[in-house]
């Protein structure tokens, strides 16, 4: 068991509740709509605007799991720290988006070494804005992509492969930029 007293078995669970869940998208963002402003902390416990984070030269990703440390969460947190330096090229910031506590996402933040921030909804209030809330309280393997200058929803996926997240993203993301 890890320190939050579930075992793998639980965390499994937990993960096939979202990802069966059909998302609630009742009020949920919609393609051309702008970031909203939502004030969460990040893995080291600072407030962090997120509708501050688009500005004139930078876009903004964020990808939700329902937990971190689920061999799943690892996958997709791992493969966008692994292409990070091609969304930098293009001008995005990458931001993990779940329920777990700032202090939680820090620690997994310095064990997989992933070099971009966690943000941490506890209400769901964001994630609940984007359309990756399932009821009761998960959270649905999603990513958004924000456009920089405008801070306009370019795309929103939810239930994708975590395996496959980073790289859909990032060629979302040369083809918006090549056109």
């Amino acid at each position: 068991m890890d320190p939050k007293g579930k075992s793998e078995e639980e965390k499994k669970e937990i993960e096939a509740a979202a990802e069966g869940s059909e998302p609630e998208t009742n009020g949920a963002m919609k393609e051309g709509e702008t970031l909203p402003q939502i004030t969460l902390k990040d893995n080291q416990d600072q407030d962090v605007d997120v509708s501050s984070l688009i500005t004139a030269d930078q876009g903004v990703i964020f990808f939700t799991y329902p937990k971190r440390l689920h061999c799943f969460s690892t996958s997709q947190a791992c493969n966008f720290r692994d292409s990070y330096a091609e969304f930098g090229k293009h001008g995005y910031k990458v931001y993990g988006l779940s329920t777990d506590s700032p202090a939680d996402q820090e620690s997994w933040n310095k064990e997989k070494k992933f070099g971009y921030p966690l943000l941490s909804d506890p209400q769901s209030e964001l994630i609940k804005k984007l359309g990756a809330f399932a009821s009761p309280k998960n959270t649905v393997r999603a990513h958004f992509i924000f456009e920089k200058g405008t801070g306009k929803l370019l795309q929103g996926k939810l239930k994708v492969k975590p395996a496959e997240d980073a790289k859909h993203c990032l060629k979302f993301i040369e083809k918006h930029h090549s056109a």
